[in-house]
């Protein structure tokens, strides 16, 4: 079977004055066609900040333009997945036991 391996991402959280709020730690699979330092870096949530948004609206208009709104699910990320999947233990958490064993 096919191991998919992880990697830890993190990330520091910080308030609109520029001040670190908390700290963020996410497991990822690296997946079979990834590259590392080009897919899985780093992730991100689709969240517009509210300061781009009136900068937007007020070009455009200013210079006219048309906006639409598109709502974009994300429900593949929450998914049923119908086949066994292994990954490979995360870094930290390994069982020094049993290291050949997968999730």
């Amino acid at each position: 079977m096919n191991i998919i391996g992880t990697k830890w991402v993190y990330r520091n959280k910080m308030d609109e004055h520029g001040a670190f709020t908390r700290n963020k730690a996410r497991l990822v699979a690296k997946g079979y066609n990834q590259e590392e330092g080009i897919d899985f870096d780093d992730t991100y949530a689709s969240v517009a900040r509210l300061e781009a948004v009136r900068l937007l609206l007020a070009f455009s208009s200013i210079k006219g333009f048309r906006l639409f709104q598109m709502g974009v699910n994300s429900a593949f990320l929450n998914g049923y997945i119908n086949e066994e999947v292994c990954v490979s233990q995360p870094l930290g958490f390994e069982n020094y036991k049993h290291l050949e064993y997968v999730y």
